[in-house]
């Protein structure tokens, strides 16, 4: 769910109802086809009134947030009887490494895939023509420090650095 209870000291746009509604027929259509379902809406409202579980961006969780997530679903698949978030989740070494380096290319597949592919900006365009977009989208936000406006700031400066990044990835998991 959107996070309204939270203040963030952000734009609350209020959209709960409509998410509510949304999930009621994902509900439906599952039960219809016969499909499994974990609702992370139904648990996640309870734990939003004691916890913050999302970024101030109020739509995506945090790394709380995210482990709650993992709690949900594991006690949806029966693989645990509750829902533990007061023990923190704890990485291999080798996979925080992984996790570390996929951290450092996650805003750039979010300003390529989620926001510039979607509104048809990658058509054959250069290096150049892809940094001169992103500094203008990211020039467009007036409060540089919300979830989006710093995706566009990684991609500027470390986009570059993308292929790098990549390899680290292939290289941590499979070594």
């Amino acid at each position: 769910p959107y996070d309204e209870i939270n203040d963030y000291g952000t734009f609350n746009n209020g959209c709960m109802a409509r998410l509510s509604e949304a999930r009621e027929y994902q509900l439906e259509l599952a039960k219809k086809y016969n499909l499994p379902v974990v609702d992370f809406f139904k648990e996640f409202l309870p734990i939003m009134e004691s916890r913050r579980l999302y970024n101030p961006d109020r739509i995506h969780p945090t790394e709380d947030g995210q482990h709650a997530m993992a709690q949900i679903f594991l006690k949806a698949m029966g693989e645990t009887d509750g829902i533990d978030l007061d023990t923190p989740f704890v990485f291999e070494p080798w996979n925080e490494k992984r996790y570390l380096a996929e951290n450092c290319f996650r805003a750039i597949y979010y300003v390529e895939y989620c926001d510039m592919f979607y509104v048809g900006w990658l058509k054959n365009l250069t290096y150049e023509e892809k940094i001169k977009i992103a500094k203008e989208r990211y020039e467009s936000f007036p409060d540089k420090t919300q979830g989006i406006p710093t995706f566009y700031k990684k991609y500027i400066e470390d986009f570059d650095k993308l292929t790098r990044y990549e390899a680290k990835v292939v290289e941590l998991t499979i070594f």
